[in-house]
């Protein structure tokens, strides 16, 4: 007597058995489609609170402004007006400080901020803006107060 052996999958610990390849392909499909985005992944108050306290001033000033912004995108060229930035490569360092931060903490980034390029008679148009789960950790906390964005340069 000729006995089927289930397909196995782990997932998270759990052993999940299947009949068919087509249960196999079938619920993989479904896993994936679960997936939650990392810009849809909700903030826990110390996460937020943790990678805010590690961000240098520059991060943080970002940061404050985007929030000040709204959800709609903001332009390359307002970003660094706002931080008085030379350049996108300066831009890009203040940005990266973010990205640094979070990733040091098990982080995704994209669970901060989105950017988007685009081009315009050969110029690209970058524009950014903080994620929706990001907006709602600050309405939730109450982010940036006065005191959160004082230069750690300054003397008490």
């Amino acid at each position: 007597m000729d006995e089927k052996k289930p397909f196995e999958i782990e997932c998270d610990g759990a052993i999940i058995r299947c009949q068919t390849a087509e249960e196999v392909v079938r619920l993989l499909k479904l896993m994936k489609e679960a997936e939650i985005h990392p810009d849809a992944q909700s903030w826990k108050t110390y996460e937020f609170d943790n990678m805010l306290a590690r961000l240098q001033d520059q991060p943080r000033r970002l940061l404050a402004f985007m929030i000040e912004c709204g959800v709609r995108p903001i332009k390359d060229s307002e970003l660094r007006e706002a931080l008085g930035l030379r350049d996108n490569k300066a831009l890009a360092g203040v940005l990266s400080g973010i990205s640094k931060v979070a990733q040091a903490m098990n982080i995704d980034p994209r669970r901060v901020y989105r950017f988007s390029s685009d081009y315009k008679e050969g110029k690209p148009n970058r524009s950014y803006q903080l994620t929706p789960a990001f907006h709602a950790a600050v309405k939730v906390i109450g982010w940036p107060k006065p005191e959160d964005l004082e230069s750690s340069d300054q003397e008490p």
